[in-house]
C-alpha cells in the first residue's frame, strides 16, 4: 500500500510541478539543473516503490527506467527537447539506482520509501524556486504558496499512512538470509 501510495504522489506532484514549469519557463542556466534534479530524485523513488513489488533486479530495473521516462516525459511536456533530453539520462540513472539501493536493502524499506518520496517533493519545490527566481527578488514568494500546501499534505499522508501500513512492507526474507550468514 505504501508504495503505491508513494507513485500516487509522485505522479501528481509530477504532473504539478510540469504546470509550474510551463507556465514560467525563463531559459536560464539552472533549467537544466532543475530538471535533472527533479527526475533523478523521483526516478529513485520510482525505483525503491517498484522494487517492492518485483524481486528481480533485471526486469524491476527494466520497469523502474520505463516508468521513469514516461514521467520524465510528464516532467518536460510543453519544455525545449534538451530539457526532455535531460530529464530522461537523469531517469535512466536514478531508476536504476533506486533498484538496486532497495534490492540491498534488509530493513527501513519503509523509512526508505517515505524518504526518498519526501526527497523528490522537496527537490520539486527548491526546483520551482530556482526556476521562478528572475521573477522574484525573495526566494521563497518564488515558490506559489499553493505549492508548500500541497508537498506538505502529502509528506503527512505518507507519513501517517506509514504507522497504519507499515506491517504491510515486506522484508525480503532471502535477503535476511543471506545478511545472517
Amino acid at each position: 500500500m505504501l508504495p503505491f501510495l508513494s507513485m500516487l504522489v509522485i505522479v501528481i506532484f509530477t504532473v504539478i510541478t510540469n504546470r509550474l514549469l510551463r507556465k514560467r519557463f525563463a531559459n536560464h542556466s539552472m533549467a537544466k539543473c532543475c530538471i535533472m534534479l527533479i527526475s533523478m530524485t523521483m526516478s529513485t523513488a520510482v525505483g525503491i516503490n517498484m522494487a517492492t513489488w518485483q524481486p528481480d533486479m533485471v526486469l524491476c530495473a527494466i520497469a523502474s527506467i520505463i516508468i521513469s521516462i514516461a514521467l520524465a516525459f510528464l516532467l518536460s511536456t510543453g519544455l525545449p527537447v534538451y530539457l526532455f533530453m535531460e530529464s530522461v539520462g537523469s531517469s535512466f540513472m536514478g531508476a536504476m539506482m533506486g533498484v538496486m539501493l532497495t534490492l540491498m536493502t534488509t530493513q527501513y524499506l519503509t523509512l526508505s520509501i517515505i524518504f526518498f518520496t519526501m526527497i523528490f517533493i522537496v527537490s520539486a519545490v527548491i526546483s520551482i524556486g530556482v526556476w521562478n527566481r528572475e521573477m522574484f527578488p525573495i526566494f521563497i514568494k518564488a515558490i506559489p504558496k499553493h505549492i508548500f500546501i500541497v508537498a506538505g499534505l502529502m509528506i503527512c499522508v505518507l507519513v501517517f499512512s506509514s504507522f497504519e501500513i507499515q506491517h504491510e512492507v515486506p522484508v525480503k526474507e532471502e535477503q535476511q538470509h543471506h545478511h545472517h550468514h
